[in-house]
């Protein structure tokens, strides 16, 4: 259990000294570290908005 729960960062966090459990509903889901670091590479490396692109700056 302690491996599948090292995957997701909110649940490294305490509240009064109590382990956090999360308990997911139909609107949300936690996302895994590896998902999250996926998500930022794509957001800080390939993300842009592609009108906006230029090719030359002369």
């Amino acid at each position: 259990m302690e491996s599948i729960r090292s995957d997701f960062p909110i649940l490294a966090s305490h509240w009064q000294r109590h382990t956090m459990v999360y308990l997911d509903s139909a609107s949300s889901a936690q996302k895994p570290r590896v998902v999250i670091d996926a998500l930022s590479e794509c957001y800080e490396t390939y993300y842009a908005n592609a009108i906006a692109v230029s090719t030359s700056s002369a």
